[in-house]
């Protein structure tokens, strides 16, 4: 049962926020959720955050889709110099 619902908003034309809910599992809607965050690499944008403060359940390929998401942020390279300095500035996970 796919009990995940997500929603993107762009902040200062520059930062993906991403909205997690319900229950993250990889299998299920990961896929999706990478789509759309590569959607928007496509389009320049270079931060990202992930609020999971309503994520109830997350299992281990959850966090493999978040940390893919950093993965992608990490290979674009105009984050590569901020993520090396400032690793936190580049993508956070709101709990």
């Amino acid at each position: 049962m796919d009990n995940m619902k997500y929603s993107d908003e762009v902040i200062n034309n520059n930062i993906l926020m991403l909205r997690l809910s319900g229950d993250l599992i990889g299998e299920d809607n990961g896929a999706s959720i990478l789509e759309l965050a590569t959607e928007y690499l496509n389009k320049n944008m270079r931060h990202c955050i992930v609020d999971i403060s309503e994520i109830r359940y997350i299992n281990s390929s959850g966090i493999g889709v978040l940390i893919t998401i950093l993965i992608l942020l990490y290979e674009v390279e105009n984050t590569k110099k901020i993520l090396q300095k400032y690793f936190i500035m580049s993508c956070y996970i709101v709990n």
